[in-house]
């Protein structure tokens, strides 16, 4: 048994950890977002049942698709160039759901925020995973799961501040704080050094 103590991450190290944690703290608040605002869109866009079960099959099956090809994708033009494009298809989708009053639009802005979130949570794993220190490997790897929680209490929680508010209003809170995220999270990312 080893019972040597893992050095201390780096500064840099902390950065990815927290950058790349970013992905699944996205992952998360999109699907739970999406489930707060589901109701709300049913009455404003008056959706029929079929419409309403659609929403939530178009954002999984985006998400799924993102996460398949965004791992052939990384393969082929680099993992920190998908790494650094993904985040950005998130941000720009996530900004069309919280401010189109249009159907049309609502549903290319689940497709585009599910491929890009589906597409960052297997890249920036393998980010992490060129990067990292093989003592601190698992450390920054589980450190990822507490976004992931961050992501659903955090979208609930606007959820709830936000429930009394008339209309699709609360929509545009959640959605436009995860685009606000996900745009600082790429702009790190793009001008960061840690990650060229």
């Amino acid at each position: 048994m080893n019972n040597t103590v893992a050095p201390k991450m780096s500064r840099d190290q902390i950065l990815l950890v927290v950058v790349a944690g970013i992905a699944s703290y996205l992952d998360a608040s999109i699907l739970v977002s999406c489930g707060v605002a589901l109701p709300l869109w049913t009455n404003y866009f008056a959706f029929s049942p079929l419409i309403s079960g659609s929403i939530n099959t178009a954002l999984t099956l985006a998400v799924a698709i993102g996460a398949v090809s965004g791992g052939a994708l990384s393969d082929k033009f680099g993992r920190v160039a998908i790494f650094n494009f993904d985040i950005l298809v998130v941000a720009v989708g996530t900004a069309i759901i919280a401010f189109t009053d249009n159907i049309i639009l609502l549903f290319i802005g689940l497709a585009l925020a599910g491929w890009g979130s589906g597409a960052d949570l297997p890249t920036s794993l393998a980010v992490i995973s060129e990067r990292m220190d093989k003592a601190n490997y698992g450390k920054a790897i589980t450190s990822t799961q507490l976004y992931w929680t961050v992501g659903i209490i955090l979208s609930q929680f606007i959820g709830f501040l936000t429930a009394d508010m008339a209309g699709i209003i609360p929509v545009k809170f959640l959605f436009g704080f995860i685009s606000l995220m996900a745009f600082i999270n790429w702009g790190v990312r793009i001008f960061s050094k840690s990650f060229k």
